[in-house]
C-alpha cells in the first residue's frame, strides 16, 4: 500500500515521456541556474553513473542531446544501482526539504520532472530493499519450521517405535 510520499516507479517512467526537449534545452540554456535545479542535475548524474557534475557545465554537456539524455534515463538499471550511489542521494539530496518535485517546478518543468525521477529512485529502492529483506526473513522462517518439523516427525518416530 502507497503512502501520500511514496511515488509510483511506473507513473514517473511515464510522465518522463512528457518532458519535452524544449524543457531540457530551456533548463541547458541556464548560464546561472537556481541552486535547486543545480542539485538535481548532480542527482540525476550520480543516478546515470556518471558521477558527480563537478560544474553546471557538466550538467550541460549532458543536457546537450535530449533525446540521448531522456532515453538514458529511461533505461537505467534501477534494481542495481550501487548501495554507496543510493547512501550518497539520500545524505545529499533527498533528505534536503528543499529537495522537492514542487520546489523545482517552481523553478523549471524539467528540473521538476528530473526531481520526481531522483526521489522516484530512491524509494524504488528502499522499496526493493525492503522486499528483499522481508523474503529473506521469510525464507529463513519457513527454513527453521521445516528444520523443526523434520526433527519433530524424527524424534516422534522413535519413541513411537518404544511404545
Amino acid at each position: 500500500m502507497m503512502t501520500t510520499n511514496e511515488i509510483d516507479i511506473n507513473s514517473v517512467m511515464k510522465d518522463m515521456n512528457k518532458i519535452k526537449r524544449s524543457d531540457l534545452n530551456e533548463l541547458k540554456s541556464l548560464s546561472a541556474p537556481p541552486s535547486g535545479v543545480i542539485k538535481v542535475m548532480q542527482a540525476v548524474c550520480l543516478l546515470l553513473g556518471n558521477g558527480k557534475c563537478s560544474s553546471w557545465t557538466d550538467s550541460q554537456k549532458n543536457l546537450s542531446d535530449p533525446n540521448s539524455f531522456l532515453q538514458k534515463l529511461k533505461n537505467v538499471d534501477k534494481d542495481n544501482i550501487r548501495p554507496s550511489v543510493m547512501t550518497r542521494i539520500r545524505k545529499t539530496y533527498t533528505s534536503d526539504p528543499d529537495f522537492t518535485t514542487e520546489r523545482m517546478m517552481s523553478i523549471s518543468r524539467a528540473a521538476g520532472s528530473l526531481c520526481r525521477w531522483v526521489i522516484a529512485m530512491d524509494q524504488y529502492d528502499k522499496h526493493l530493499k525492503t522486499s528483499s529483506q522481508t523474503e529473506k526473513k521469510t525464507t529463513e522462517k519457513q527454513n527453521k519450521s521445516d528444520k523443526f518439523s523434520r526433527y519433530s516427525v524424527s524424534t516422534f518416530g522413535h519413541i513411537w517405535k518404544y511404545l
